[in-house]
This record gives structure tokens, C-alpha cells and sequence, in this order.
């Protein structure tokens, strides 16, 4: 999966592994790194498609915040890992599965927040930046 920034200076690749990291697209050179556990979300690659069926990301507008979404199987919960720049992860939060339905995330114009949602609750959560 590759998600690039909303000015496309930067681009987000995770893969099957749990492996997640953010390049500078001009450099190429490696801003951070996260390896998910098993423990926090489900990385797994449909087997029809080919993609990355339950997971979600979403740069903040100043692209200082990144928020992947996804599910836990063994814990049935939709989680929400939040990355800050050059701190790494800096929150994560979980809620009760919506069933069937993708979680997704939604920064706020400002970047101060942002919505998740899975299908049944929409819940909106302010960023702490890190110094």
C-alpha cells in the first residue's frame, strides 16, 4: 500500500510484514519507521484482490500527524495508531468492532483532530503534538 501526503512530499508505504514507513519523496531518504505487532492491528493481504483489505490512512492537512486505522482480530476492535513526524507513534486508541464496516479516519481543516469512525460510532479526538 503507498499513501502519499496531501502536497505529495511525502509517501507512506506499508506492507504485508506490518512494516509502515514514511519517505521524503524528493530524497527518497527514510523520515520514520513502525513495525505493527500482531498485538495492535491485522495486516494481512486479501488473497482475491490482493490488498490490504482492513486498514486506512490518512496524512493530516499540515502533514505533521499520520492515523492508520484498522482491525484486530483477536481483540475484535477497530484501532487507531497516530504517528507524529520524527516522534514516531504517539497515540493509539480502539474502539468496539462496527461488524462489517471499514474503519475510517478524517482530519479536521486544521489538524488539530481528527474523526474515526466504523459504521455505528463517530468519535472525534484532539491531537496532542509532541515536542
Amino acid at each position: 500500500m503507498i499513501v502519499f501526503s496531501p502536497s505529495d512530499n511525502y509517501v507512506l508505504t506499508a506492507d504485508f510484514g506490518g512494516a509502515f514507513r514514511c519517505f521524503d519523496r524528493s530524497t527518497g531518504k527514510l523520515m520514520w519507521y513502525y513495525h505493527i505487532s500482531e498485538n495492535e492491528m491485522s495486516v494481512d493481504q486479501d488473497p482475491g484482490t490482493g490488498f490490504i483489505p482492513f486498514m486506512e490512512i490518512a496524512f493530516s492537512p499540515d502533514e505533521k500527524f499520520v492515523v492508520v486505522g484498522g482491525r484486530n482480530r483477536k481483540t475484535n476492535t477497530d484501532c487507531f495508531l497516530v504517528f507524529q513526524e520524527d516522534h514516531g507513534l504517539v497515540s493509539s486508541y480502539s474502539l468496539s468492532s462496527g461488524g462489517g464496516f471499514l474503519p475510517k479516519t478524517k482530519f479536521g481543516p486544521t489538524s488539530d483532530y481528527f474523526y474515526i469512525s466504523n459504521g455505528k460510532k463517530l468519535l472525534k479526538f484532539a491531537l496532542r503534538r509532541s515536542k
